[in-house]
């Protein structure tokens, strides 16, 4: 059975990894970007009122990150990742589940490729905040 928590130190850089590389590659917004940029976006994020939640596929062995996901209230939401293998077995949704986000308007500072389509399914219209990242 998974189970969520708070991000740990340990987590930090499999997080900043995952985030520059998945924004990167998904999101044209941030095609070109270096890494140093994206993660010093993240940082400077996870200092003010930021927080990250992260997944552990197995609450046996909570050391391993199936998933993640930046977020600063339930109608605003940073960035969510999970892990390719963990795909399609509900790990979003528990995501999104556990801060709190509810069907309708959420605010995103980032919009990957396909992710209005995606919000949709979950029931949510993307708002695009360019800046709330730095709020």
């Amino acid at each position: 059975m998974s189970m969520i928590r708070p991000l740990q130190p340990d987590d930090l850089d499999l997080v900043r990894d995952s985030f520059w590389r998945s924004v990167q590659a998904t999101c044209p917004a941030a095609e070109g970007v270096g890494r140093a940029v994206l993660v010093e976006l993240l940082d400077r994020a996870l200092a003010g009122s930021w927080r990250i939640a992260v997944l552990c596929p197995d609450e046996d062995t909570s050391d391993e990150v199936g998933g993640w996901i930046l977020y600063r209230s339930p109608t605003t939401i940073g960035w969510l990742a999970v892990k390719p293998r963990y795909r399609h077995l509900c790990f979003a949704r528990a995501l999104l589940d556990h801060v709190g986000v509810k069907p309708g308007r959420v605010v995103v500072p980032l919009v990957p490729r396909g992710g209005y389509d995606l919000a949709a399914r979950f029931g949510l219209q993307l708002v695009v905040r360019p800046y709330s990242l730095l709020a």
